[in-house]
């Protein structure tokens, strides 16, 4: 393939002007030489082909004697109805069958939600309430439990007649001394280092405890061990150790 040969495949037709192939350059199409060249353009002419056209598509026409066809009636966006697996969405028409859009979604739940809240106003302060006065009752009957038994009550009377930084520190404290179990019918006294402890006696004065018992305590070495009384209901298990002092279990019997 000589140069001019390779030159023609730069033509190029844009349907009014041309491509010079030679230097390139923008022509009229009807021109029969380059302007800027003097190329001879008559002699690819020929390359040149127009472009098929699409034949025209034919309109469908009715049969003679045949009904015209209406065409229905497009709906307006407001009267769109969105179908869905789970149901149908959107206002009052006949279904499309489209999936119903995100945002339409959002705004059906969201009206869902405020006619919820505005049928519920309280609602959540209501149910907060509840709970709050739940764990109260819960908290009181424990202690109502804990305070029924015998030793419960004598430690309930003793509250109102101990002072309340001992009861604090020796009840209620991290390093409490005196423990309530059993529904108020168990009370366990541990590490108690001071004989002549306010919450102690008051307890044993409310159990009527014998002197017998209270004397045998004071007297309680480390090698005796474990010790063992009882009077009327009550039960008593002692043992007294110098580096851990006395321990104590009252149980009803």
């Amino acid at each position: 393939m000589d140069d001019g040969s390779v030159r023609q495949h730069r033509f190029l037709s844009t349907g009014v002007d041309v491509f010079c192939y030679k230097c390139g350059k923008r022509i009229p199409e009807d021109s029969a030489f380059c302007p800027y060249c003097g190329a001879d353009i008559r002699a690819i002419a020929g390359l040149r082909q127009p472009m098929p056209q699409p034949a025209p598509r034919p309109m469908m026409r009715p049969a003679p004697g045949a009904p015209a066809r209406q065409q229905a009636p497009m709906p307006s966006w407001g009267q769109q109805t969105y179908d869905s697996p789970n149901g149908r969405y959107g206002h009052a028409g006949a279904g499309n069958g489209r999936p119903m859009p995100a945002m339409q979604k959002l705004s059906a739940f969201s009206t869902k939600g405020h006619a919820a809240a505005r049928q519920f106003p309280g609602k959540p302060i209501m149910f907060a309430i509840f709970l709050f006065l739940f764990v109260i009752v819960v908290v009181a009957l424990f202690n109502a439990g804990q305070g029924s038994g015998t030793l419960g009550k004598a430690m309930y009377a003793c509250q109102q007649r101990v002072d309340s930084s001992v009861w604090s520190r020796e009840v209620e404290g991290d390093y409490r001394y005196f423990e309530l179990s059993d529904r108020g019918n168990t009370l366990t006294v541990e590490g108690l280092s001071d004989p002549n402890d306010a919450i102690l006696n008051c307890v044993t004065d409310q159990l009527d405890m014998p002197q017998s018992v209270w004397s045998k305590i004071l007297h309680t070495r480390p090698l005796d061990g474990t010790l063992t009384d009882e009077w009327d209901h009550m039960k008593i298990t002692w043992s007294y150790q110098a580096d851990n002092g006395l321990n104590i279990v009252f149980e009803k019997k």
